[in-house]
């Protein structure tokens, strides 16, 4: 079964129409767009329709009130929304609607095609394509041969596993096996859907409507500056410092001299006590910090190494992470260290996720 993409006139080129956001929607679901073909004005459908193959699909976007008004008066078949003209059927898009896609398209999709397909996302971070392999190889030799898939994908520090799983696959198994791997991956997964680290974080901290600061050394306000790029986010971020020398964490956070001297401003102490500095601020309801070496030079320890404190009045929870660059050795200094630094905040923002899943 082909699926074409129909674009009628400019419109939704110039809105920035999300195709990419529609095609991952469908791939995710086992379907992929065949062919794009494009036409200026609706004038030129009523050409096109000897061109589209039995029993295929038209996706139209743009000019979608017209088309409509085009199919309600020659369809043979009209559905909630769609219609049938030809043995070919027509889904007028007028933007990318996640309930009419996965409640209308896609269960329409799969029956066209007799690919009855249902799909599992798990997006993780600090796992790599080969360490989810090995944690996952003895689950999935218990699939069912032809009725699952796995397939892996990495992009920095995060991944996404999807399990695609036929309908007819037995579903003890099928629901046992995506159990089983959720359980092995569980510390590491931060969605279960196709979503960034910033939405994941933000749309939990935005569903809590607890207040957030933040103190940052190393990330240089990332954290903040990722987090306020989500509309409302002025609902839950309180304030955020950027305490980068020694005199900043002490006077602006709290942090003792004694720690400093005795710990250096890259420690777990450190992290502790910038947290524990920003409930100074009574409005506070979550607090995170951060401090690392993002390199060259280093205070103490090493290049990439960090700390990160995040928790709330009750309890504060710090961590390390060893922020490592690949193939470091043919990248500049300036590379590893901005690199290093988008690692941290990344790390930050996946601490938040895993505190606001578990608190």
């Amino acid at each position: 079964m082909k699926i074409y993409l129909l674009i009628i006139g400019k419109k939704p080129l110039l809105e920035s129409f999300s195709f990419k956001k529609l095609l991952t929607m469908l791939s995710d679901y086992g379907h992929d767009i065949s062919e794009i073909k494009f036409i200026s004005s609706l004038e030129g459908i009523k050409v096109m329709f000897d061109l589209f193959e039995s029993n295929s699909v038209v996706l139209t976007v743009g000019e979608t009130n017209a088309a409509r008004e085009l199919f309600e008066g020659i369809a043979t078949h009209k559905g909630s929304n769609f219609y049938t003209y030809q043995s070919v059927t027509y889904f007028p898009l007028d933007s990318i609607d996640e309930k009419l896609i996965l409640g209308t398209l896609v269960p329409a999709l799969n029956t066209k095609s007799n690919n009855l397909c249902n799909t599992v996302i798990f997006k993780t971070f600090e796992l790599s394509e080969a360490d989810i392999m090995d944690l996952i190889q003895p689950i999935i030799k218990q699939a069912p041969k032809g009725k699952m898939e796995f397939t892996i994908s990495q992009s920095g520090m995060e991944c996404i596993l999807k399990i695609k799983y036929m309908q007819n696959c037995p579903s003890a198994i099928c629901n046992q096996i995506i159990f089983d791997i959720g359980k092995a991956l569980d510390k590491y997964i931060f969605a279960k859907k196709d979503v960034s680290l910033v939405s994941q974080a933000a749309a939990l901290l935005l569903k809590s409507g607890r207040k957030l600061s933040i103190a940052e050394s190393f990330t240089g306000g990332g954290v903040a500056s990722s987090l306020i790029s989500v509309p409302g986010m002025s609902r839950c971020l309180l304030e955020s410092l950027v305490t980068y020398s020694h005199e900043s964490k002490m006077y602006r956070l709290g942090v003792h001299k004694e720690i400093l001297d005795k710990y250096g401003a890259v420690s777990a102490e450190t992290a502790y006590e910038m947290a524990l500095g920003l409930f100074r601020n009574p409005d506070a309801d979550i607090v995170i910090s951060t401090t690392g070496n993002a390199g060259p030079d280093v205070e103490n320890g090493s290049v990439g190494m960090a700390f990160f404190a995040i928790g709330d009045k009750n309890n504060i929870h710090m961590y390390r992470s060893n922020l490592s660059v690949m193939n470091a050795e043919n990248k500049t200094e300036a590379e590893i260290r901005e690199e290093i630094t988008d690692m941290g905040i990344k790390s930050a923002l996946f601490g938040l996720i895993k505190y606001l899943d578990n608190n």
